[in-house]
């Protein structure tokens, strides 16, 4: 008898995947998890933060976009501000101009256009601006506001005088004012203006800065003792209350001013002094006995005129980068009243004349403006604006 083998089932072998294949069905299992995901962050996001979502900030980025697409579209104009009596601050800001009169706050972009109009009196209206909020105050008396390029976002009275003030792009502001125990003190406010910091200072508070990160608050003044008058700068990160470092100087200090987030400039009476963070000096200019005319510290370094010979109009110019390291130490003729630094350039205005000068091919064009000038500030490498009592003109040079 025969026998019948027996008949085995098998199982059809599964078609292999190439390796690209596994690759793409492995994305696309992750692009849908996220598309999965991503309505509940937004929903989540926008009931814990929905303050990020107001009317300011819809508002200032669709302004913002209008703005930048005006910088690409229209040429930049002379600026007419409306208040024209009385003292007055004129900053660059926003790439346009920011006027600080008796009669309030007047901003326009680069093309002359209003971006913002407030009704305030001042009596000594003094200003300090980062790139996206100006903080305008009355030296002397307790009022103060803030604003953004299109909006008033915030006014206040501190408790005492306010004699200096600072704010960063984080929208952390500081306001130097007179104090019932101490000296001076220090008012730190974080971008929803509440007080979040008070430094008790028992010496005269002359300067304050911040860097626009958000991190460090650093306060300058001078103290009086047995040996005499001397500075002191000392660096806070903001949140902590003892000081990060504490350096003592044999002069008052006059200004500081942050060049990037890890460097400052230190203006004495005799000299400038460049530090990081750290405390660490990175550069000491002395003036050597003569008289300081014109100063800017920017984010491009920091430039300064000093008056070597009055009789034949002779200035020593100074120009280093935002680390203190020096790109030009020279001599300019010329009564330079005020200095402006560019990435590659500076301006100088002697009188009437308004200077360009490149140090690296120590090029030197001059252009001739109508007599009477506050002052000027760098608009481009081959541009700027000279300050008048009602207007800020736009020189450009070819």
């Amino acid at each position: 008898m025969e026998k019948q083998k027996a008949l085995v089932a098998t199982q059809p072998q599964e078609e292999k995947k190439s390796y690209w294949a596994r690759i793409g069905g492995a994305y696309g299992f992750v692009f849908g998890a996220l598309l999965f995901i991503l309505p509940i962050f937004a929903i989540v996001y926008m009931a814990l933060c929905s303050g990020a979502f107001t009317r300011n900030s819809v508002f200032g980025f669709g302004k913002d976009v209008a703005t930048t697409a005006s910088f690409l579209t229209r040429d930049y104009a002379n600026v007419s501000y409306t208040y024209t009596q009385g003292a007055r601050t004129v900053l660059s800001y926003h790439d346009g101009v920011a006027a600080v009169t008796g009669g309030g706050i007047e901003i326009y972009s680069p093309d002359g256009a209003p971006l913002l109009n407030v009704d305030m009196s001042f009596s000594n209206p003094c200003a300090a601006c980062s790139q996206k909020y100006l903080l305008a105050f009355d030296f002397g008396t307790r009022s103060f506001c803030v604003t953004s390029p299109y909006d008033l976002l915030f006014t206040g009275e501190t408790e005492f005088p306010i004699y200096g003030a600072a704010v960063a792009d984080t929208g952390h502001f500081a306001l130097i004012t007179g104090s019932d125990t101490h000296l001076s003190q220090v008012l730190l406010y974080d971008a929803n203006f509440n007080l979040v910091q008070r430094f008790a200072r028992d010496s005269a508070t002359t300067a304050v800065t911040l860097s626009d990160n958000g991190k460090y608050v650093v306060i300058g003044g001078m103290r009086t003792g047995s040996d005499g008058e001397k500075g002191i700068v000392e660096l806070y990160r903001i949140g902590i209350k003892n000081s990060a470092f504490c350096a003592a100087l044999d002069e008052a200090v006059l200004s500081v001013d942050f060049t990037d987030d890890r460097h400052l400039a230190v203006l004495q009476t005799s000299g400038l002094r460049v530090l990081d963070t750290d405390g660490e000096q990175k550069r000491a200019i002395a003036f050597d006995a003569s008289a300081l005319t014109a100063l800017d510290i920017s984010e491009n370094g920091c430039a300064m005129a000093i008056c070597t010979d009055p009789l034949r109009r002779v200035s020593r110019v100074v120009i280093c980068d935002k680390k203190g390291n020096i790109r030009y130490d020279g001599v300019q003729n010329g009564d330079i009243s005020s200095i402006s630094l560019a990435k590659e350039s500076a301006f100088f205005l002697c009188g009437t004349q308004a200077v360009r000068f490149v140090w690296d091919s120590t090029a030197r064009d001059e252009i001739t403006c109508p007599d009477g000038a506050d002052g000027i500030f760098a608009v481009k490498e081959n541009a700027l604006r000279v300050i008048y009592a009602g207007e800020a003109k736009y020189v450009e040079f070819d």
